[in-house]
């Protein structure tokens, strides 16, 4: 071990482009070239299946004896001609390398590695050949070997072992699936890289770097067929496959579980005894190597006999019809249900109709069904054995999620209700919040009603109590604390966690102003605002009422404690307390002038136990000021932010300037009057446009927003300067920024992807294609999904997607934006077999399929045009 430690530091791996470059060499048939070597010392599985696939390609090789040993470590040579060999390596040249001559074996895959710069020699110039490789080593020199990049976060056990100069490559290598652990989740980093280990890590490089290959195809169903690929494929659409004997591919997608598989969906059913040839092109491997030939494969679909007859699921709820989940496979496995009729018979009298229809069902109980198959005439070709099912109220096997809030009767309303935090984890002491649950029930999202649930188990009754108010799940709290209820729905039963926090007080305050200062030679006498601005023990705002004459607060209705104010010296300033009759978090006390000196004013709040909860204190100034000597400019914010403001954000949409004038030292004489002060914006040349979002607001002194539309319409932000005029000479400038927080349309991408499209999958049998739904999408609000996704998606100025606002009318964006009437131009052309009219899209009389391209040349919303940088086009298929 003592060895493998200075070896990390004798060897420089190198990390040249040409170990990147070289990975492009691979043919991709070779990474999946067919194996009949096999050793005898190596097991059945997935080393056997990569040491035979590489040693038949002439990758690697056995011993003499005839065997592999796969527990064998790996030596530097051996890695050398491993690589060379399946990388098919440049070895012409010669590398000087003291322990290494042209008698070695392995010296022209020396040559070959360290002229690919994967590999290179010590700070001796020794190449080392015969030392071992440890796994960190081999991570290193197969990721620069292949040119893999990406990163995963690890998870190994002993990942604290990986040192620091291996962490990178680790990472990569397992986020393009080339490594994993072993058995107890740790990497063993240090040890020695078994042969078999590093044949399987060879193996799955090449895959990675190999474009798709098709293997096989075969039927399902008399709908679908499965195309299975020698290697992992990344995204698929309808469109990378296309099928004779008029058929359409409707529908594409990755197997979850095999992800070497695809999994198609024709428009029409299968013929029996007919052989169906499937053409496969542009399909990517999943690390995004894309077919650069199309590939063909053929498949006969036969309804055969049935073989096997079974029920997808086990346990039936009301209204369930066991029919509709019976399958019927013939002897190769083909699901040949839909060419058959069946009829169910039950041992329980809950189970009527020859559908097998469930009745009423109040509490579980086991029932047997037999299955009875017949042919178009009604023969019966197969029945089944006694199939032992459960029937039950329900049958909601997952909690979703959950939250306390507000009350939701659908999906889409629970979605939008933790969206909008009307539904959250936590509740207050004093709150009484509905507790809403969504399951999954018969594999569906659904909002439990309360009267669903079979049994309520308060587990922390002293913390909250969980119970059912007139067919509403309602949550009381006691005290705060971790609660905890057990709910039992049906056979189903799960325990919910959640916090209950004490209720706000008011815990803590800020002062707008920290010093005042009053000019005692004015005659008049001066006063001033200073608002206390309070909040609760979590720096929330927090509103309360104030009586001025006794100093009483209140929250809610509820006395919570009495704030005073108090001037350290009333010669100079006095203070107090104004009413406060509805409910703010800003609590005014007026502070006014007396005469010269300074004074303190503290305001103080008290619990109704008289305890100080907080003290604050600011600083007033009264003195004769100078002579007028000029003038400063105060403002009471430095920006402006075009968002709708909505409670609780700040109201931050315009800057009052104030003008006072001042003596030598500084002091403030006096405001000047308002009437003399003018503003005049300078910058506009910068931005012409924000001049019809931001101007003087009229009879004032105060720059500030002056379109309501600003917050969806104005993406821009910069700096504008303000000229201060007084009685018409400009005695100053201020800059104020200005910028927009709320999200604004500003680009408009198309997804030009081509697309198959099911009409009645999409809005219902035998509806015609609203071409418009092509681009905002066709939204199933019953089960919160889309069955047509958007192809149009709206930017905001922050790069962000706007999404579209599934609640509301269609064509409008959650910004409160919407499509203009002719919002999306395009055109229709390269018409076949479809009939657009309208704005929909239908199949000719007598047509299965049909195509159409669109081209959208621009896109607009109500509040900002010409969203679209270039026009862009689309194929579009209908089927049947």
């Amino acid at each position: 071990m003592a060895k493998q430690k200075t070896s990390r530091k004798a060897f420089a791996f190198a990390t040249t482009a040409a170990a990147v470059m070289a990975a492009t060499a691979v043919t991709p048939v070779a990474a999946f070239a067919a194996s009949t070597t096999s050793f005898p010392d190596v097991p059945a599985g997935e080393y056997a299946e990569a040491i035979n696939n590489l040693a038949g390609q002439g990758i690697l090789n056995g011993f003499e004896d005839g065997t592999f040993r796969p527990n064998d470590p790996v030596l530097r040579e051996q890695a050398a001609k491993i690589l060379a060999t399946a990388l098919k390596l440049d070895a012409t040249g010669t590398e000087k390398y003291p322990d290494v001559t042209t008698e070695n074996w392995s010296y022209e895959y020396i040559v070959a590695v360290t002229k690919a710069g994967i590999f290179g020699g010590d700070e001796n110039g020794n190449f080392k050949p015969f030392d071992n490789l440890t796994r960190q080593e081999a991570a290193k020199i197969i990721v620069e070997a292949f040119g893999f990049k990406g990163s995963s976060e690890l998870t190994f056990g002993d990942k604290a072992n990986i040192q620091s100069w291996a962490v990178p490559y680790v990472k990569t290598a397992v986020a393009n699936g080339i490594l994993k652990g072993d058995d107890q989740g740790n990497f063993n980093p240090n040890a020695n890289i078994k042969r078999g280990d590093f044949a399987l890590m060879i193996q799955r490089a090449l895959n990675a770097v190999a474009a798709p290959q098709v293997e096989s195809v075969s039927a399902i169903n008399n709908t679908q067929a499965t195309v299975t690929f020698k290697g992992e494929v990344g995204e698929v659409s309808a469109t990378n496959f296309s099928v004779d004997n008029d058929l359409t591919v409707i529908k594409a997608e990755v197997n979850p579980d095999n992800k070497k598989q695809v999994i198609l969906t024709f428009n029409q059913s299968l013929a029996d005894k007919t052989t169906y040839k499937v053409t496969v092109n542009g399909v990517k491997s999943s690390t995004g190597v894309e077919m650069k030939e199309s590939s063909t494969s053929e498949f006969t679909y036969e309804i055969g006999e049935v073989n096997k007859i079974e029920l997808t699921k086990s346990k039936f709820v009301k209204g369930d019809k066991i029919a509709d989940f019976v399958k019927l496979t013939n002897d190769k496995g083909i699901d040949v249900t839909s060419e058959y009729k069946v009829a169910i018979s039950s041992t329980s009298g809950t189970v009527t109709d020859e559908d097998g229809t469930i009745g009423d069902v109040t509490n579980s109980e086991v029932a047997y069904v037999q299955v009875t198959v017949k042919n178009a005439s009604g023969e019966i070709v197969k029945q089944s054995d006694a199939l032992k099912v459960t029937l039950a109220p329900t049958a909601v096997t997952t909690l979703v999620k959950f939250g306390l809030g507000t009350n939701v009767d659908s999906v889409t309303e629970f979605n939008k209700a933790v969206k909008d935090g009307n539904l959250v984890s936590e509740m207050k002491l004093s709150d009484s919040p509905h507790l809403e649950l969504l399951v999954k029930n018969n594999g569906a999202e659904q909002v439990v009603k309360a009267n669903d649930i079979t049994k309520i188990e308060n587990l922390t009754p002293t913390v909250a109590v969980v119970s059912n108010e007139e067919g509403e799940l309602k949550v009381k709290a006691l005290s705060t604390g971790t609660a905890q209820v057990k709910l039992t729905i049906g056979d189903f039963v799960t325990t919910l966690s959640f916090t209950v926090k004490a209720d706000s007080k008011i815990a803590n305050a800020t002062l707008d102003k920290s010093s005042l200062y009053f000019n005692t030679a004015d005659e008049e006498d001066g006063f001033s605002a200073v608002n206390v601005k309070i909040a609760d023990q979590y720096n929330k705002e927090i509103k309360a009422t104030v009586v001025a004459e006794s100093g009483k607060v209140s929250v809610g209705g509820k006395e919570v404690g009495t704030l005073s104010v108090k001037s350290s010296n009333t010669n100079v300033a006095k203070a107090n307390l104004n009413d406060v009759t509805t409910e703010s978090s800003s609590l005014p006390v007026t502070i006014t002038e007396v005469g010269k000196g300074t004074a303190t004013i503290t305001v103080t709040f008290k619990d109704t136990k008289g305890n100080v909860v907080f003290t604050k204190t600011l600083n007033v100034t009264g003195k004769d000021a100078g002579a007028f000597a000029g003038y400063v400019i105060e403002t009471d914010a430095n920006g402006i932010d075009l968002d709708k403001d909505i409670e609780p954000e700040a109201i931050d949409d315009a800057v009052n300037f104030v003008v006072y004038e001042v003596d030598a030292n500084g002091n403030k004489i006096k405001a000047v009057d308002a009437a003399s002060v003018t503003l005049n914006i300078q910058g506009y040349d910068k931005d012409p446009q924000i001049k019809e979002y931001i101007n003087i607001k009229e009879d004032s002194d105060s720059v500030a927003v002056v379109n309501e539309n600003a917050f969806n319409t104005f993406a821009g932000s910069g700096t504008l300067n303000v000229d201060v005029l007084v009685n018409g000479t400009k005695i100053g400038t201020k800059s104020i920024s200005y910028n927009n927080t709320d999200p604004v349309a500003t680009k408009a991408v198309v997804n030009t992807v081509d697309i198959v499209v099911d009409n009645d999958k999409v809005s219902g049998e035998n509806q015609s294609l609203n071409i418009n739904e092509l681009f905002i999408g066709h939204y199933d609000a019953n089960n919160n999904k889309y069955t047509l996704s958007p192809k149009l998606f709206i930017q905001d100025q922050f790069g962000k997607t706007i999404d579209w606002d599934t609640a509301g009318s269609p064509g409008t964006l959650v910004n409160k934006d919407a499509l203009a009437t002719e919002g999306i131009q395009f055109t229709i052309t390269n018409q076949s077999n479809v009939v657009i009219e309208n704005g929909s899209a239908s199949l000719a009389e007598g047509k299965t399929s049909g195509s159409f391209t669109v081209v959208v040349s621009d896109v607009g919303t109500t509040q900002v045009s010409d969203l679209l940088s270039a026009p862009v086009a689309f194929k579009v298929t209908i089927v049947d």
